[in-house]
């Protein structure tokens, strides 16, 4: 009797209740669930987003907990919603302009990170590129989709190239730096890195949509941003989340 008993408190004990609250299922449907997560801005979550006039986007607001808000105070600066632009869901509208991007409330200062995102070029080749998170100064960013269809990952001015993607529909990216180490998915398939090695300093991302010397073309669905390089599991888990409200592939 006292065996079966032993066993049994085994088994029901087996996982303490803070083991179970960290634990990360590939379908997990919150990001936070997931340590590290530093930014969030979702284009479908209207409770975000505060318009200026008409439809462009005067805040948007971080998800992600830290309250690192992206604003742009100048109406004529500000990028605007589109309406139903994709799987049903709002996003967000960046022109090109030089002057049009968001500015976080407080620096994001990394090291190592994993950025995950569903987002669309403007259009073909030419003056058609998208940034998530740059810096106003200086030639640093998180996944740069160029004019000339090459993905980079900056750190340091110091940059990977990826084979050349002419795709103009939402696509899911996501890359990943540590240190000088990074990697690249598209709709979760690893894609080779060429070129030299990412730098492995402390970088300051302080603006979205923009870096020092260029300006995103493009719409922006959703991203995250966590200050580690994320396990698979952790990974796929955002991806699919990401896959199943966006609808790609």
């Amino acid at each position: 009797m006292i065996q079966y008993l032993l066993i049994a408190l085994f088994v029901t004990c087996a996982a303490p209740v803070w083991a179970q609250a960290l634990s990360v299922s590939p379908t997990s449907p919150d990001p936070r669930s997931i340590p590290g997560l530093q930014l969030w801005f979702d284009g479908a979550d209207a409770s975000t987003i505060t318009f200026g006039t008409g439809a462009s986007v005067a805040q948007w607001n971080d998800k992600s907990g830290n309250a690192n808000h992206a604003v742009q105070a100048v109406q004529a600066n500000r990028p605007v919603q589109q309406v139903a632009a994709q799987n049903g869901h709002n996003t967000v509208r960046f022109t090109g302009a030089s002057n049009q991007y968001l500015s976080l409330t407080n620096s994001v200062n990394l090291t190592n990170y994993t950025s995950i995102s569903v987002k669309r070029r403007g259009g073909p080749a030419g003056a058609n590129s998208v940034v998530l998170l740059g810096n106003i100064v200086d030639q640093i960013y998180v996944c740069l989709w160029d004019t000339s269809g090459v993905v980079n990952i900056s750190g340091n001015n110091q940059v990977f190239f990826t084979p050349v993607l002419s795709e103009t529909n939402y696509v899911q990216f996501t890359v990943d730096k540590e240190l000088n180490v990074a990697h690249a998915y598209v709709e979760g398939n690893q894609i080779a890195l060429t070129g030299p090695a990412a730098g492995s300093l402390v970088v300051a991302f302080d603006t979205v949509g923009r870096y020092a010397v260029g300006s995103m073309n493009g719409e922006v669905a959703e991203f995250l941003i966590y200050n580690r390089v994320l396990s698979r599991v952790e990974r796929e888990s955002v991806e699919n989340y990401l896959r199943a409200k966006w609808g790609t592939p």
